[in-house]
């Protein structure tokens, strides 16, 4: 896309072992413009987080990444470290899995927020405090004179994820990445999350890269979808067209296993088998050895992403049978 904000292009990412480097990201290349939601879906271990940790560049030294990540033109893959902390957290911002893991236990939460706004904001100690205050009051935490003197171990699972989420928008970036956002949290709070994370996004124009594995929260909060397996792209498009119309037998798998609300109950259909350890990927396509319509050549060669309508893409060979013909 000419108008992308974030432009990511054949992005591989391997990690060191003892028997050489092992792929975790093969290919990926997607794109966001301003403003605009995309959701990345897919099992645990199917690469989605060291996506994100890519782009961010908080991988450690180990891993190599390959290709190109590009926002606003600029490739960051090209950039030294200093040039990259001030677009992370600034310009791009992540929430992590774990508000628990992720904040820090011994500092006092006003701390742990003001950091970025040090970093990349020239403030006095006064402006500082009062911005502080400012982004717990647009999270919605109450009391935000007291919450910002105690510690993260004294705030709900819910109140830590708004001070996560407060971290991540204290210099209002352009891009923010959420990684399971709602995870562990019970269904209100999620509710109150993804509402909160709506609301910030109109008001700062935020393109928001959702990374989850939950179809009904993509479905609520994405425009457009991106399903991976394994560390590829298996099947991407507008959130309508691959829900209704799905084309990799994957994508087919997930929503077939979600439980249905009304109508007859029927038993759920679970994707049989695991997600292939790094260290022994498959031949050929990656889902072949857990697909009920795996042929020869699925066991062989790995297909292309192809094109079955207007900005509906899948990697099968069934799709490629059906184009041919």
């Amino acid at each position: 896309m000419s108008d992308a904000l974030l432009e990511i292009s054949d992005l591989r990412t391997s990690f060191k072992s003892e028997s050489g480097y092992m792929n975790a990201v093969a290919g990926v290349s997607l794109s966001l413009r301003a403003g605009e939601t995309v959701g990345l879906v897919g099992e645990s271990g199917c690469g989605k987080s060291v996506t994100s940790l890519s782009i961010m560049q908080l991988l450690p030294k180990t891993a190599k990444v390959e290709g190109s990540i590009r926002f606003q033109g600029k490739d960051l893959l090209a950039m030294k470290e200093p040039d990259v902390r001030k677009f992370r957290g600034n310009e791009i911002s992540m929430i992590f899995q774990e508000p628990m893991t992720a904040l820090n236990p011994v500092l006092r939460i006003g701390d742990q927020i003001a950091e970025p706004l040090r970093m990349h904001k020239k403030l006095s100690k006064r402006e500082l405090h009062d911005r502080v205050i400012e982004l717990l009051k647009q999270v919605g935490i109450p009391r935000p004179e007291q919450i910002v003197k105690e510690y993260p171990h004294q705030l709900s699972g819910g109140m830590r994820q708004r001070v996560m989420i407060a971290m991540a928008m204290a210099c209002e970036p352009k891009l923010l990445i959420a990684d399971e956002p709602t995870t562990a949290l019970d269904v209100t709070v999620q509710a109150q999350i993804l509402d909160l994370l709506r609301e910030l996004q109109a008001r700062n124009n935020m393109a928001l890269l959702l990374i989850t594995h939950d179809l009904g929260v993509v479905a609520e909060m994405c425009e457009r979808v991106i399903v991976m397996y394994a560390g590829k792209v298996v099947e991407e498009g507008d959130v309508r067209s691959v829900f209704r119309n799905p084309q990799h037998p994957y994508t087919s798998g997930l929503l077939n296993s979600i439980p249905k609300l009304i109508g007859e109950r029927e038993r759920l259909q679970p994707i049989r088998g695991n997600v292939p350890s790094l260290a022994n990927m498959p031949p050929g396509c990656r889902f072949a050895p857990r697909c009920p319509h795996a042929k020869d050549i699925c066991h062989t060669n790995h297909p292309s992403l192809l094109d079955v309508e207007a900005g509906h893409k899948v990697s099968c060979w069934m799709a490629e049978e059906v184009a041919a013909r």
